[in-house]
């Protein structure tokens, strides 16, 4: 197994999978700058998906999106990376 780590426009890296992080503040989840940048570009599909609570609100979980409108790689990993800036 191969990893990479490269900076980047996430929304137009053609990969296996995309990891992006959300951090949680009380019960609010925010979004990285990656993640937001993704969001934008997938038309709010992360956003919509963090509303109806398909990623629960403790450090450590994940979520595994495919084929995400907007978004050039195959799979989204959305990580909860619990307690963090608000950016």
């Amino acid at each position: 197994m191969e990893f990479s780590i490269k900076a980047l426009k996430p929304e137009h890296r053609k990969t296996g999978c995309l990891v992006l992080g959300v951090h949680s503040n009380a019960d609010t989840l925010t979004l990285s700058s990656a993640a937001r940048a993704a969001d934008q570009a997938s038309h709010g599909a992360i956003k919509r998906l963090l509303k109806r609570g398909d990623l629960a609100p403790r450090a450590g979980a994940t979520l595994l999106v495919h084929d995400l409108e907007g978004i050039a790689a195959e799979r989204v990993l959305l990580v909860n990376f619990g307690v963090g800036k608000t950016n």
